[in-house]
């Protein structure tokens, strides 16, 4: 097998592997490695295990959710078009294990800024060089030149950067049209402050969340 379909083949058995049911007694579990006499020492309110959100940016990611996950967590940097092949993939998963699908949880970068320059300034000035960096080491998903030579273009397919109004437009526009809760936004990036994180924070739940909690999510499209 060549190395990606065995990192994606351990992923899957990773999963199973945390999904071993708290309540059980001592086990043994064969996987590419044998464990003897497993008994989880942790016990969660939930039974038979606490939810499994599974990731991931390729189509493998969600297929495997729709195998052995309870939820498919969207990273922030997949585009409408694409998270609906992904949300295809989970739900025909869930369907052959007989398992509902509802809104899934979806990230978003978002930054929000007096006007809309200065939000496509604050928010390169906290990712561009993170971003590149991604993709210098095989693991963005975007164009490196295009994020060197215009930013903007580069991330406009998924993040959701402008002034309040226009975040919070942006925002109810893909609660609306996608199955997606709860909605994870992200605060805070290393090259931030304390007291910059928390204005964020503040600011995100002054002005952007009291609108976004008053939508009520696409439904699912049936199997």
């Amino acid at each position: 097998a060549s190395e990606d379909a065995t990192c994606f083949g351990l992923a899957d058995h990773h999963v199973l592997t945390v999904s071993v049911p708290a309540s059980m007694g001592p086990a043994q579990i064969v996987l590419p490695w044998t464990l003897d006499h497993v008994r989880p020492h942790l016990k969660p309110v939930q039974k038979p295990h606490t939810p499994i959100w599974v990731g991931g940016h390729s189509l493998a990611g969600a297929r495997r959710a729709g195998r052995f996950g309870d939820a498919f967590t969207v990273p922030p940097e997949t585009t409408v078009e694409e998270t609906r092949e992904r949300f295809a993939l989970v739900q025909a998963g869930f369907a052959a294990r007989g398992m509902p699908f509802g809104p899934q949880p979806f990230r978003r970068n978002v930054f929000v800024a007096d006007t809309h320059e200065a939000a496509v300034e604050g928010y390169a000035r906290l990712a561009q060089k993170r971003l590149i960096t991604y993709t210098e080491r095989g693991l963005g998903v975007m164009d490196g030149a295009e994020l060197r030579d215009n930013f903007e273009a580069a991330v406009s397919s998924h993040a959701v950067l402008g002034t309040p109004d226009e975040v919070i437009a942006k925002l109810v526009d893909l609660v609306t049209t996608l199955p997606i809760d709860p909605l994870l936004m992200r605060p805070q990036w290393p090259t931030m402050s304390p007291d910059e994180a928390i204005a964020t924070m503040k600011q995100l739940g002054r002005e952007i969340l009291p609108a976004i909690n008053a939508v009520t999510p696409a439904a699912p499209v049936p199997a």
